[in-house]
């Protein structure tokens, strides 16, 4: 009798809130986008918790766990679960903290979420070397104006330049060599930041195309980058045309109207060859060095190919018989 008035109330249940879902975690558990997001405010809610004191960190991720429980997350979620989910988030964001140049070109969704949070735990301290600084990181100590100045300054280079990025091997490095000593920021940035950026704004801007109406994109730099992108559209510069038109001459040798910087002029030029000079050199050590490495491999396999064949001789007059034995 008992056991009908409980079939009877698991069936009045089911009627009421559905059949429970039956779900078996997996080995390869991976997080919902929601529930992602649900983690990283509860993990900023009770972030004054993760002190590195005794004991308080334990604390702080139980009341976690058992918040994000309580807000309907899957039952099999575990405590380890949502540890190594959170290690994982905040490794991609350090790496993509240390990639960029500009945080607004990421498209990684849960980057600027974290990034207000935690953003400034990453900046550097004054004083800092500048060789140890990401790249992000110095910008953060400039304001949001001078940010978006250098982002149009390099986006217009990169397009006056483009003629220098023909897929050909080398050529995409050297007109990175020449954008930075332009941008003057060669104690700052490397080339490949500053192509990383570059790829980045790509990235974002191709994206806001696919799925934004062209009218509600507020993106600083769409325009300036539609203007570049488009076929039909003559490119356009915001108030620094007289600097790309007065850097270009500098690189072309058409001095023009800059007779009074001629000293300058002519020291810009050196340090850019010198730079380009610089990487043929050590690309050219690069492939000295790989060469020398291989050739050393190559011989190491046939020393031990020889000492192999010494062996099996070896082996084979041991089990010869002597004529004195016969």
């Amino acid at each position: 009798m008992e056991k009908s008035t409980e079939e009877n109330k698991t069936t009045l249940e089911e009627t009421v809130h559905g059949a429970p879902k039956v779900t078996t975690p997996t080995r390869n558990f991976k997080f919902d986008p929601e529930w992602v997001q649900v983690l990283i405010n509860l993990r900023m809610k009770y972030a004054k918790l993760f002190t590195r004191h005794r004991n308080s960190a334990s604390d702080g991720w139980k009341l976690v766990y058992e918040e994000l429980k309580e807000s309907g997350a899957p039952q099999y979620i575990t405590m380890a679960n949502i540890k190594k989910k959170w290690m994982n988030l905040m490794a991609r964001f350090r790496q993509i903290k240390n990639s960029v140049v500009d945080d607004q070109s990421v498209t990684w969704p849960y980057f600027e979420q974290i990034n207000r949070a935690f953003g400034t735990k990453y900046s550097p301290k004054p004083g800092e070397d500048l060789d140890k600084k990401s790249d992000s990181s110095l910008l953060n100590a400039i304001n949001n104006d001078e940010r978006q100045n250098f982002i149009r300054k390099l986006i217009e280079l990169r397009y006056n330049h483009r003629h220098l990025f023909t897929g050909k091997k080398y050529t995409a490095r050297y007109g990175w060599m020449i954008i930075r000593t332009l941008l003057q920021c060669e104690d700052r940035y490397s080339v490949e930041q500053l192509s990383k950026c570059w790829q980045n704004l790509v990235q974002r801007y191709k994206q806001l195309l696919r799925h934004e109406s062209t009218v509600n994109i507020t993106w600083p730099y769409f325009q300036l980058m539609h203007n570049w992108f488009s076929e039909d559209t003559a490119p356009k510069t915001d108030g620094i045309k007289s600097t790309i038109d007065s850097t270009q001459n500098i690189i072309e040798g058409e001095l023009g109207n800059l007779n009074e910087k001629t000293e300058e002029n002519e020291e810009l030029k050196i340090k850019i060859s010198r730079e380009i000079v610089f990487a043929k050199l050590s690309d050219q050590i690069n492939n000295v060095k790989i060469k020398q490495d291989l050739l050393n491999n190559e011989i190491l396999r046939s020393l031990k190919n020889i000492e192999h064949m010494l062996t099996e001789h070896t082996c084979v007059c041991n089990n010869t018989p002597s004529n004195s034995s016969k």
